[in-house]
C-alpha cells in the first residue's frame, strides 16, 4: 500500500481510501470481540457459581435429608417403656432432640436462602440432587 502511495499511483487516493476502511472494519472487528470475549468470561463466571451453589445446596439438603429422616423414624417409633428409668432416657433423648430443632431450623433455612439464590438465575433443575 505504502509503495503505491508513495509512487504516486493513479488510483492513489482510492487505494488509500479502501485500505482506510479496511483498517476500521478490522478495529470494529478487534473491539466487537474483545466485547465478546468479555460476556463470555462474565456468563462463565455465572455458570461457575451457579455450579458452586448447585453442589453446595446437594450436599446440605443431603445432610438435612438425613437429619429429617432419621428424626422421622425417631418419632414414629412406639413408645414402650417398662421401668422409671427407661422413660427418664426417652424424655433426655427427646430433650436432645429438641435442642437439635434450632440448628436443624438454621440448616432449613440456609438451605431455602441457596433455593432462592440458585431460582434467581433462572435455571434449571439442580444435576446433583432431586431435593428441591
Amino acid at each position: 500500500k505504502d509503495k503505491l502511495i508513495n509512487s504516486n499511483h493513479i488510483q492513489a487516493q482510492s487505494i488509500n481510501k479502501k485500505y482506510g476502511v479496511v483498517i476500521d472494519r478490522w478495529n470494529r472487528l478487534l473491539a466487537d470481540s474483545q466485547a465478546r470475549e468479555q460476556r463470555l468470561l462474565q456468563v462463565q463466571d455465572q455458570f461457575r457459581q451457579i455450579e458452586e451453589l448447585y453442589l453446595t445446596f446437594a450436599k446440605k439438603a443431603s445432610a438435612f435429608n438425613s437429619w429429617f429422616e432419621n428424626a422421622e423414624e425417631d418419632m414414629t417409633d412406639p413408645v414402650r417403656c417398662n421401668s422409671i428409668e427407661e422413660i427418664r432416657s426417652l424424655r433426655e433423648a427427646h430433650a436432645q432432640f429438641q435442642a437439635s430443632l434450632a440448628s436443624a431450623h438454621a440448616d432449613f433455612d440456609s438451605l431455602s436462602q441457596l433455593y432462592k439464590q440458585i431460582k434467581s438465575f433462572n435455571v434449571g433443575a439442580n444435576p446433583y440432587t432431586w431435593f428441591t
